[in-house]
């Protein structure tokens, strides 16, 4: 229990790469062990809070404002990158931190948050488009963008970004420009003028309203492909929910999270996280699309596949669709 009354909890976690790494995790004065679950927020440092001291992780942000006395509602997990990494090195084990406290303790999976300053604004941007389902909500601060070219993976991603007039991150601009072409929900961009790098995470998370707006945000459920595929071309409205099955390529089996996006008269169809037997070229890759009838005369129909590239394909009046001779990478 520190001096405000929060629970704190010091832990290392143990990963493959690096061995080990330490995190904080400070509950709410509210947190009960059973009852209502509490909210999470994940809080990523930047880059000079690297290394093996505790102490570090309460610079900046979050931790820093629940060691001044800020009475959050939610717990704040703070993980610490070692020294000589990146947050790209460890988004594996960060998300499997992520897990074992959400296991061990009552969070609600619903409501988890996330955000990062600097180093760890691009880890934000790159965590969350590595599990895109994982999040109710992301806010990266004072940072580059993240994977550009994945920037359909957030399609269902509430964003908040902020960014200082004089920080100078020309692809965050650019990171939140596609976000907001490819988005169908609440993305906010908030640039500060005339500040610089720390002064934008400082006044962002002096923003009584980012904490409300987090709130205001649950966890979109994600398509169930293992479910989906024992009722193909089922009918459904669009609600966001479309049946899916996936059913083998023609050189062995493949599995692949689908992200499905209507904007602007087109349906945009991007396979994520694609499992295939092997880098192959001109393979055929078999599946099934309920789509409701409402949504026949939308011709455009447009695939990406990892590389971000389009691929224009029309539905048949079933619903069944074949992509043919696409390079896989």
């Amino acid at each position: 229990m520190n001096k405000d009354g929060h629970n704190e909890i010091k832990g290392k976690f143990k990963a493959n790469l690096p061995a080990e790494f330490n995190y904080l995790l400070t509950m709410p004065k509210e947190y009960e062990e059973s009852g209502e679950p509490s909210p999470l927020i994940v809080y990523m440092h930047g880059g000079g809070e690297r290394g093996e001291n505790y102490q570090l992780l309460k610079r900046h942000g979050p931790p820093m404002m629940v060691k001044n006395g800020e009475d959050f509602p939610f717990a704040v997990l703070s993980p610490q990158c070692p020294s000589g990494h990146r947050w790209t090195h460890l988004l594996i084990q960060v998300k499997e931190l992520i897990d074992m406290v959400v296991a061990n303790y009552n969070f609600d999976k619903d409501r988890i948050y996330l955000t990062g300053v600097s180093l760890g604004g691009y880890g934000t941007w790159n965590l969350a488009m590595t599990y895109p389902g994982a999040f109710a909500a992301i806010a990266p601060i004072a940072c580059n963008g993240g994977m550009i070219d994945e920037a359909l993976r957030l399609a269902d991603m509430p964003v908040w970004s902020f960014q200082g007039e004089r920080d100078g991150f020309e692809l965050h601009q650019e990171m939140i420009d596609k976000v907001k072409r490819t988005s169908r929900t609440d993305v906010r961009y908030t640039k500060y003028p005339e500040t610089g790098h720390e002064g934008t995470w400082v006044k962002a998370y002096k923003t009584p309203e980012l904490y409300e707006w987090f709130l205001s945000h649950k966890r979109k459920p994600r398509l169930d492909i293992e479910a989906i595929a024992n009722e193909s071309n089922e009918k459904c409205d669009f609600t966001g929910k479309w049946e899916v099955q996936i059913l083998r390529s023609e050189k062995g089996d493949s599995k692949s999270e689908i992200n499905i996006v209507e904007k602007n008269n087109k349906i945009f169809v991007h396979f994520m996280e694609m499992e295939m037997p092997a880098k192959q070229e001109n393979c055929k890759l078999s599946f099934n699309l309920a789509i409701s009838p409402e949504l026949y005369d939308k011709t455009d129909v447009f695939f990406t596949i990892h590389n971000g590239k389009l691929y224009g394909i029309m539905p048949t009046p079933e619903g069944n669709m074949d992509v043919v001779g696409l390079k896989i990478e």
